[in-house]
């Protein structure tokens, strides 16, 4: 309940600009909201890809324990097989074009990320924002989906503040991503961090909505998720 009047507050605050857009509100339900965003997947069983990199069919057989380990939660394994394939925890195992990353922040493993994270060296923090799977998310969108995932968020965007305003396929932005999953924290945070309340309304409108003209406001009310 705390959270749902956290939610309520912000959507009736003049400053967010989704109290401007709900004139717009299409005619939308829970379903279809979630069945068309890339992020309602659950974690499927990861598989190889058929069209292996070059790279990756140098250590085939270190990609594939890496896939397993994952698969299986030996999180400790993880840690190490990173350290012995080619892009390390940007390796991208699934047939969605995750990375270890991806699957890590996915899963919600705070501490399985900020640990691999740490094994990435410094001169490639301005890659982040390129790192994306299939359906166009970033690292930061996978954690956007979960309060918990806060701290792992705050040292990724210390890297990469460019991932705020990275957009996947459907054209949302992180914050969207939070809000769309009721992850009130994740989404003030989020919203801290990119500085919304000095933004004009149109300005602040076009981080928080996607490519259909759906709002922040739209899929709060259409999904009901405020956990």
């Amino acid at each position: 309940m705390a959270e749902n009047n956290e939610i309520e507050t912000l959507q009736k605050s003049p400053s967010n600009i989704a109290d401007l857009a709900e004139p717009l509100l299409p005619s939308l339900t829970s379903k279809s909201l979630l069945l068309s965003s890339p992020l309602s997947r659950e974690l499927s069983p990861l598989m190889a890809d058929n069209n292996e990199s070059e790279t990756k069919q140098k250590s085939p057989n270190k990609i594939a324990d890496l896939r397993e380990a994952m698969t299986d939660k030996r999180y400790g394994l993880v840690r190490r097989l990173c350290g012995e394939v080619p892009e390390g925890p940007l390796e991208r195992i699934s047939i969605y074009d995750d990375t270890v990353l991806h699957m890590a922040a996915h899963s919600k493993q705070k501490n399985l990320v900020l640990d691999l994270l740490k094994m990435i060296p410094e001169d490639r923090n301005h890659q982040f924002s390129d790192i994306k799977n299939s359906d166009g998310n970033t690292i930061l969108h996978e954690l956007a989906t979960s309060n918990a995932m806060k701290d792992a968020a705050a040292e990724l965007l210390r890297r990469d503040h460019n991932l705020l305003i990275s957009r996947n396929e459907l054209g949302e932005k992180p914050i969207f991503c939070a809000a769309r999953f009721g992850r009130t924290r994740m989404f003030r945070f989020l919203g801290n961090k990119m500085e919304l309340e000095k933004l004009s309304p149109e300005d602040s409108k076009a981080h928080l909505q996607r490519n259909d003209g759906t709002t922040v406001l739209h899929v709060s009310i259409a999904t009901e998720c405020f956990a």
